[in-house]
């Protein structure tokens, strides 16, 4: 009998462990940390070589315990997109003893949930491997038919086609090696009734199959591989059209994206501004293209604060000043966080560090020092708050990270207060002095003080293997990315002390939705 029961995707699901326990709830809390926190990337204090080794170490140490258990976890929410990746890797690379119905529901979901940047750059990275994201390549069928049933079974397919057609070949070469993709690609320039049968049958297993829509799926493969593909009876699919027809007249590409039409523009129409181009791609603009134009201010387009996520905000106004309009958005996405968020306390302190190793390293320039922020917001209005910031330079919302971290003040400062709970926001590096926030908080708990603590921390930590813990005793550690996974940190802390009830918990939330697997999964 398996040890992981499915009998309804959309139902949760059943697990059984494997092992020692407790050594296993260690090991995935380990991967809750880094799952939830690294980015693959250098930190404060660590390199981008030394956090990834360490990241991808934490990943191995669940995977080889219990393979059934860290497939479930990496589909809960607040995992990042970097451990997607990483974990659609790792699942795909080697095959264990997992059911095979449960891992391509698995691989569905985490594939589903990637932004399309990041599927095509870990599929490419599937082919060729990708030192520096630490992804080894990974060339089985189950790879090469994830690949194909991903791009060519997706309702976007004709934007994708347009949007990485470079990288969407170079994927479905992998997928059906170059020998079939030059075959391919040579039928796919003549009208399908000049195929032969045996043609017929090539195309029908290559592309036919796999795909949503047939004649959409063989254009856009043809339009992929540059194959160029005689004119056919039908309309043709509006943005392929869009895209020919640009190189003659940019205005007809406005339907294109803008990195698409910059492509073009920088080909057939060099003497056309770049001024002219973002205001024919005005309407078709991602939220993120938005905020990019807006911070250069070659054309103002209207950038709506409510389509962005609050670090991002953060990030924004760290670069371009706090607006009203940036600071409203913010403050209402803080009031639905806090909604969701039950605490159980009505008065709470909120220990801010905003010692200079929050503004993080140059990959992720004020990353912990934003993420810190948004997630005060929502704590303040999630209960009584009373905030103590270490630290830092203000000038009201907006806390700029600078000088030595001296938390054990604030801890204390935030105690005589007579709060129910401290929630501290720090990457867990103190040096004034270093270990003093330990200390306190052994003399409060030998006093006979048991106000709960929680430590909040948004940075990985190569050294400790996860996130970096101010004191061993007596202080809860969370990882938490964003306020969007503030409730998933903080439910962990408080089932931290009892292991099986927290993991049984957590696969309670693994989830795989009967939609996110359609076109994707075997039928």
């Amino acid at each position: 009998m398996t040890d992981v029961m499915v009998t309804d995707v959309r139902a949760p699901l059943a697990w059984v462990p494997k092992g020692d326990v407790p050594a296993l709830a260690s090991a995935a809390l380990a991967f809750l940390d880094t799952a939830s926190t690294a980015f693959g990337r250098a930190t404060a204090y660590n390199d981008r070589q030394t956090a990834q080794d360490a990241e991808l170490a934490v990943h191995d140490a669940l995977l080889s315990q219990d393979r059934h258990l860290y497939a479930l976890l990496l589909t809960l929410p607040g995992v990042t997109d970097r451990a997607r990746q990483v974990g659609v890797k790792n699942l795909l690379g080697v095959r264990g003893e997992l059911d095979l119905e449960l891992e391509r529901q698995v691989l569905a979901r985490l594939v589903a949930e990637l932004p399309a940047t990041r599927v095509f750059k870990l599929f490419v990275a599937l082919r060729a491997g990708d030192d520096k994201a630490g992804i080894h390549r990974a060339n089985n069928a189950r790879t090469r038919k994830l690949i194909l049933r991903v791009i060519l079974g997706s309702p976007k397919l004709e934007l994708w086609a347009v949007k990485y057609r470079t990288k969407m070949a170079e994927s479905l070469t992998h997928a059906w090696g170059v020998r079939t993709t030059s075959i391919v690609r040579a039928i796919l320039t003549r009208g399908s009734d000049r195929w032969t049968s045996k043609e017929q049958a090539i195309v029908r297993k290559a592309i036919d199959r796999f795909a949503r829509d047939v004649e959409t799926a063989r254009a856009c493969v043809a339009f992929a591989l540059r194959a160029s593909p005689p004119r056919t009876r039908g309309a043709p699919l509006r943005l392929l059209a869009a895209y020919e027809s640009a190189k003659t007249d940019l205005s007809l590409g406005k339907r294109l994206p803008l990195e698409v039409l910059e492509g073009i523009r920088s080909t057939f129409h060099k003497d056309v501004k770049s001024a002219t181009l973002i205001e024919l791609t005005r309407d078709t603009m991602t939220a993120a293209q938005r905020m990019s134009v807006q911070r250069r201010a070659e054309v103002d387009v209207r950038m709506d604060p409510t389509e962005y996520d609050a670090v991002r905000l953060y990030l924004y106004a760290f670069e371009m000043g706090m607006s009203r309009e940036i600071l409203d958005a913010l403050m209402e996405k803080a009031k639905k966080a806090a909604s969701a968020l039950r605490l159980g306390y009505a008065r709470i302190g909120v220990l801010l560090d905003a010692s200079a190793s929050m503004a993080g390293s140059r990959e992720q320039a004020l990353r912990p020092m934003a993420t810190a922020l948004a997630i005060r917001d929502v704590l303040a209005h999630a209960a009584d708050a009373t905030i103590v910031r270490c630290g830092g330079d203000t000038d009201g919302v907006l806390v700029r990270p600078s000088g030595a971290t001296s938390l054990a003040e604030g801890l204390v400062e935030l105690l005589a207060a007579g709060v129910d709970a401290v929630f501290v926001l720090s990457d867990g590096y103190e040096n004034r002095p270093a270990g003093r926030f330990a200390e306190v908080v052994a003399a409060i708990r030998n006093m006979g003080l048991h106000t709960p603590i929680f430590h909040l921390n948004p940075v990985f930590a190569a050294e400790a293997g996860g996130v970096r813990s101010l004191a061993s005793e007596g202080v809860a550690t969370l990882p938490v990315r964003a306020p969007e996974a503030l409730g998933l940190a903080v439910d962990r802390g408080l089932r931290e002390a009892e292991p099986r009830r927290g993991l049984d918990a957590l696969v309670g939330l693994a989830r795989l939705p009967e939609s996110t697997v359609s076109h994707v999964v075997d039928r």
